[in-house]
């Protein structure tokens, strides 16, 4: 049987609907503990740029200071807002100058109070952050993470927008579109998470979806009452919506949506839905352990029932033509006979009868 060499494993891509949400942002006067290059409006006047444009920059202490509130940028509205997502579009002229983390603040009344952190943001044009909804006229970031590594001061941005969170009473969706976590072709149950988003508790909802555009049978969802974000109870729950037929090398488009919370209609859509690329994924865990001069072991996580193939190779071979292999049932296989002082490259495919799953690798 030929191998097919797949690295890209499992895909997991959610589709955004922020062009549907109301950015705030630009309701607020921003501040900051210094402003460079650019106004701290250039923050939030709707000039988003190109990933390459550097707008602004907020010029902060090197290192940043570790004192709540030195380093810091600020929306002051004139009247509460409530809110749960941020978009920040980042600059690419200096990667390393990212915003990679902060503590994000609100004001209520008196004193700041912390709603919540985020850290390790990748480098990317835009990163998005959602939390539990704030409700506030003051909000602020501060003690800032910055991406490069050595990199300490001054995050540099195109623009962050702040999106409102629901003010409909009976409000849900579909957040997410679980990922598949077998490797074999197989009837798998497909995971969705279901949110309310709204000001009342949900007791029942319909949940609909779809593979590749063709409608699936719907699910009704009631096996819990869903609280208010920030309330008492538990606001989302993972549902399954039904089984799918996944063959091994396939995307597959899952789509999931949910109407009628509480049997009433629901007035705010731009949340409902949810959508995944779904793949059966690589084996997991591939790692390599009691290396000798002549030997070696590679590990990684086991399915039950299933056969995998390990292949091996001076670094740089093909794996699909070259190296060579060895055939495990469990969670581990010896390589024999390796040359010493000599870079190996590993890789992990399950045998799955009729085709091979993606590669795991290398290691």
């Amino acid at each position: 049987m030929t191998r097919l060499l797949l690295l890209f494993g499992m895909i997991t891509c959610w589709l955004g609907l922020d062009a549907q949400k109301t950015n705030i942002a630009p309701l607020a006067t921003v501040t900051a503990s210094n402003c460079s290059t650019g106004p701290c409006s250039a923050l939030n006047d709707l000039n988003l740029g190109t990933c390459g444009t550097q707008l602004m920059w907020i010029s902060t202490s090197s290192p940043p200071s570790t004192t709540v509130g030195t380093d810091f940028i600020e929306w002051n509205w004139p009247t509460p807002q409530s809110f749960d997502e941020i978009l920040i579009h980042h600059a690419q002229s200096n990667a390393a100058r990212q915003l990679q983390g902060a503590t994000m603040q609100s004001w209520n009344g008196s004193a700041w109070v912390t709603t919540g952190t985020f850290t390790g943001l990748p480098a990317s044009c835009t990163n998005t952050i959602s939390f539990q909804r704030v409700t506030t006229n003051r909000f602020r970031f501060t003690l800032f993470e910055m991406n490069g590594p050595g990199q300490t001061s001054n995050p540099n941005f195109r623009e962050i927008e702040i999106f409102q969170a629901s003010t409909s009473p009976d409000d849900a969706g579909v957040s997410q579109v679980n990922p598949l976590v077998a490797v074999c072709p197989a009837t798998i149950p497909v995971e969705v998470v279901v949110n309310n988003y709204g000001t009342n508790a949900i007791d029942s909802v319909m949940v609909h979806w779809d593979v590749n555009g063709v409608l699936q049978t719907p699910v009704m969802y009631n096996a819990m009452t869903l609280d208010t974000i920030g309330g008492l109870g538990q606001s989302s729950d993972t549902v399954v919506v039904g089984n799918y037929s996944f063959l091994t090398n396939t995307n597959y488009v899952v789509r999931a949506w949910t109407s009628l919370p509480n049997n009433n209609i629901d007035t705010s859509t731009f949340n409902d839905s949810a959508s995944a690329v779904l793949r059966l994924g690589a084996p997991s865990g591939l790692a390599v352990g009691g290396i000798t001069a002549t030997s070696a072991t590679a590990f990684w996580n086991a399915f039950p029932s299933t056969n995998y193939e390990v292949i091996f190779g001076p670094s740089g071979f093909n794996p699909q033509f070259g190296g060579n292999s060895v055939l495990s049932s469990g969670s581990s296989a010896n390589m024999m006979s390796l040359l010493p002082n000599t870079l190996y490259d590993v890789y992990l495919v399950a045998d799955c009868g009729s085709a091979y799953s993606d590669t795991a690798g290398p290691v």
